[in-house]
């Protein structure tokens, strides 16, 4: 449920570091070639290490380790102790919220991997070891609640949520596959709609609305625009920070639905955008703990400029969320 994956990613998020993209090599740590520093000290604790770092790769294993077993402990404990037990099955909810919540799965991959390739670099872990456990770490950080739902009375196991959740994740070590860093990314953003207050029990108060309310949540995928322009005089002047991405969202959702032909599909509809994104990890400061903090809200979309387009036309925004 993506409800999960904000809490899981609160444990990624104040650890994510985001290292200036290089040439990788095989034989070396995946902190990249030695390079001048990128901070104002060469010793600071947000600089990558060039070699593997004995203590900072305990650390990790420590960090990683005891997230995971205390975020689960807490869910299961706080969430499923109220549930009955039942033997593991499968739920398919691939047709309901009209799939904004498999955005939302995706998104929680693809950042929970980032983040943990971004903690690689940190430790000077090599680049084989370092995807590899990225994307592991990254696709269990969600899908183990599956497990939990499927051993769940009152839900299941999503095969959906599963396929969404390798994307993401997938979707941050093919990036740096292909390009050693992370071009194209997955981004949210949420804006106040008036449907949770027609169904606070399952859309959220003021408070929870935020993970809840499927109306409000956009989900975009963002491309690092400077990344891809050839050589020449454009690119010298393009701005390395703005990127150019594309949205998804729907509204008019009050629950989710096992009839497909119901009359409440009249009320939902799709919504498609068109925008401007502002990738803060791309702004370099030359101050560890700025770079840190820009790049861990990276993801989320700032308002910006936007087309929105639907089955009731086209609207411009001025800012959109």
């Amino acid at each position: 449920m993506n409800k999960f994956a904000f809490i899981l990613l609160a444990f990624a998020f104040p650890l994510l570091f985001s290292p200036q993209p290089g040439k990788a090599q095989d034989s070396l740590p995946y902190s990249w070639t030695p390079r001048k520093p990128q901070y104002k000290k060469a010793n600071s604790f947000f600089m990558p290490d060039s070699l593997p770092n004995k203590k900072r790769q305990l650390a990790l294993g420590g960090m990683t380790v005891g997230g995971f077993g205390t975020a689960y402990a807490v869910l299961g404990s706080a969430w499923y102790s109220g549930t009955q037990l039942t033997k593991f099955h499968w739920f398919n909810d691939a047709h309901e919220w009209k799939q904004v919540d498999k955005c939302g799965h995706a998104m929680g991959g693809y950042q929970g991997t980032r983040a943990m390739i971004g903690l690689m670099k940190w430790s000077g872990t090599k680049k084989k070891p370092a995807l590899i456990w990225s994307g592991v770490a990254g696709f269990m950080g969600l899908s183990g609640i599956e497990v939990l739902d499927g051993f769940s009375a009152a839900w299941g196991a999503s095969a959906s949520d599963l396929g969404a959740n390798a994307f993401g994740a997938g979707l941050a070590v093919g990036n740096e596959l292909l390009w050693n860093e992370q071009r194209v990314q997955i981004k949210i953003s949420y804006h106040n709609t008036p449907f949770a207050a027609l169904r606070p029990d399952l859309l959220g108060d003021k408070w929870t609305r935020y993970v809840k309310d499927y109306n409000g949540h956009t989900h975009w995928v963002s491309a690092r625009v400077w990344s891809f322009l050839p050589p020449g005089s454009f690119k010298d002047k393009y701005p390395k920070w703005l990127n150019l991405a594309v949205g998804y969202g729907a509204s008019g959702m009050l629950g989710g639905y096992d009839d497909p032909n119901g009359s409440w599909t009249t009320r939902e509809y799709r919504k498609y955008y068109l925008a401007f994104d502002i990738d803060l990890s791309m702004i370099k400061t030359k101050i560890g703990w700025l770079d840190f903090l820009l790049s861990t809200v990276n993801f989320v979309h700032i308002p910006t400029p936007a087309l929105q387009f639907s089955k009731h036309g086209v609207r411009a925004w001025p800012l959109f969320m």
